[in-house]
């Protein structure tokens, strides 16, 4: 976790930060985000966050769920998407991959 860190934004609250250049399509930090998806743990999808990053490609809001994000972005994200969300979502994922091959 060197090379960011969290530390206060003058933009909204706590914001994460580099702490060194990165060269384009490097990793900046690897999490494992798997969680149980299942009847008693469900996703909360439908949740919508505000954001403020500043960046010209930012819409102004951040979405719960994968697939609300418009599909543009699904696909442009779709080869950064972890194998235990593929595996949960394959249908999903398959019928984006068709999409992106036509």
């Amino acid at each position: 976790m060197a090379n960011v860190i969290v530390a206060d934004s003058k933009i909204h609250g706590l914001g994460v930060f580099a702490t060194r250049d990165f060269t384009e399509g490097e990793i900046i930090l690897a999490i494992d985000d798997t969680r149980v998806d299942d009847d008693e743990h469900p996703l909360h999808g439908g949740d919508v966050w505000q954001c403020n990053c500043g960046s010209t490609r930012c819409r102004g809001m951040i979405v719960s769920s994968f697939f609300e994000l418009p599909v543009e972005l699904q696909l442009e994200n779709l080869p950064l998407l972890n194998e235990w969300f593929i595996d949960e979502h394959r249908e999903k994922v398959d019928a984006l991959r068709k999409l992106l091959e036509s």
